[in-house]
């Protein structure tokens, strides 16, 4: 099954006493594991798939009111807020990936939070314990939770030794403080999560999961803009059988992985990765907004003709992407 199929039977399977070695799915893509824990979790509460799409679909929705409340922190302008609001809203229901059970559903609350949080007008210690907690938790489902975490990192550190008025001596305990209560936060749930793999059954010792690694090679794809293909997955066998002929376990087929998405980026140059970049941007809004559009060709008789998006995103015989990049 798909990526959200695999998560759906183990959500399912987990609750009724499985674990994942009945699902090899796991070992090549442990990161979706802890979605699948979570899901299991959701599932003895709701025992319906249908309540946990439901359930998704309420968390972002949530997380447009999140933002909104995040802008009215910010500019003291509840009309600013509302159009935010409504903004998102519209977004979201042009987007049919906003309502599919997976990380990035299930995680956008946690970023919410996280922005939410750093607007308040609270306690310098407590807004980074805030801060820092709902980015834990939202690592824990998704990784990339922590992009919006070290970007408000980079601005306290700016903040902070930019800030003449506060002595070097105060400016080193609050450095600690933050690095001790990150340090807390992130290690306990990293422990949480090796706990609650190892009681699910995860056991990767000997196997060749696919890491970060992997996902910079394909994300660095130049023909296929970084989606999912059918050529990187044939190098990456390549290398883990390369790793099996020497003996070597992951961080072999890892190391040689990130050669080869680090390769990617240098050969192409500045403006070549320029013109990358912009490409992938456009896949990556009709993987989402225009999605339908990209996959079905232009037809008379099709449906799709139409719809209002249909007819102001195509333009002779190309979607916005084609047009484009």
């Amino acid at each position: 099954p798909s990526d959200f199929g695999s998560i759906m039977y183990a959500s399912m399977g987990l609750n009724n006493g499985q674990n994942f070695a009945d699902w090899p799915y796991f070992l090549q893509s442990p990161n979706n594991a802890n979605i699948s824990i979570a899901m299991s979790w959701l599932y003895k509460i709701v025992p319906n798939w249908k309540g946990i799409i439901l359930i998704g679909a309420l968390l972002t929705n949530l997380s447009a009111v999140l933002a909104a409340l995040s802008v009215k922190n910010i500019t003291k302008n509840r009309y600013t807020s509302i159009v935010t609001l409504v903004l998102a809203e519209i977004l979201m229901g042009m987007n049919w990936r906003s309502f599919l059970v997976y990380t990035d559903n299930y995680n956008m609350i946690f970023v919410a939070l996280i922005f939410w949080a750093f607007t308040l007008e609270i306690r310098d210690g407590h807004k980074f314990f805030a801060v820092t907690f709902f980015s834990a938790i939202g690592t824990f489902i998704k990784p990339t939770a922590l992009i919006g975490y070290l970007s408000i990192l980079i601005f306290c550190f700016l903040n902070l030794i930019s800030n003449e008025k506060t002595k070097i001596l105060l400016k080193v305990k609050k450095g600690l403080s933050m690095l001790v209560v990150m340090s807390v936060v992130f290690g306990t749930m990293i422990a949480g999560q090796n706990a609650l793999r190892s009681y699910y059954g995860l056991d990767l010792e000997g196997q060749y999961p696919k890491g970060w690694q992997y996902m910079l090679m394909v994300g660095q794809n130049y023909k296929y803009y970084g989606v999912t293909n059918s050529d990187d997955p044939q190098i990456r066998e390549e290398y883990i059988a390369q790793a099996q002929a020497k003996n070597e376990d992951v961080s072999y087929v890892n190391n040689k992985l990130l050669e080869e998405g680090l390769s990617r980026i240098l050969n192409r140059g500045i403006w070549g990765n320029i013109k990358f970049y912009v490409g992938k941007l456009n896949v990556a809004y009709n993987d989402g907004y225009f999605h339908n559009l990209q996959v079905y060709p232009p037809s008379a008789s099709h449906e799709l003709k139409q719809n209002l998006l249909y007819q102001l995103l195509w333009k002779d015989g190309g979607n916005l992407y084609q047009v484009s990049a």
